[in-house]
């Protein structure tokens, strides 16, 4: 889950929609519901993304340590449970 209001991902989706990097399809069993998949183009930038993120989460946690890490999320995960 991403814990964003609904507008917000209607705006995210309908931006990548207009650079042709996604598309929405209604599902099959359930009307309401609209599927979003990536586009060829959307996909062939699956890699890249993933690589630059990467490259930041590893600039973000160098010189810290494993434990020190862990310490880290389970404090960042109670602060995500406090505003929730």
């Amino acid at each position: 889950m991403i814990k964003c209001e609904a507008p917000t991902v209607t705006n995210m989706v309908k931006a990548l929609e207009q650079k042709g990097l996604v598309y929405r399809q209604r599902d099959e069993k359930d009307g309401r519901i609209s599927r979003v998949y990536l586009t060829p183009e959307g996909r062939d930038l699956e890699g890249p993304v993933y690589e630059r993120w990467r490259k930041q989460q590893d600039k973000l946690l160098a010189g810290i340590a494993p434990e020190e890490r862990i310490l880290l999320r389970r404090m960042m995960k109670q602060m995500e449970e406090n505003l929730f």
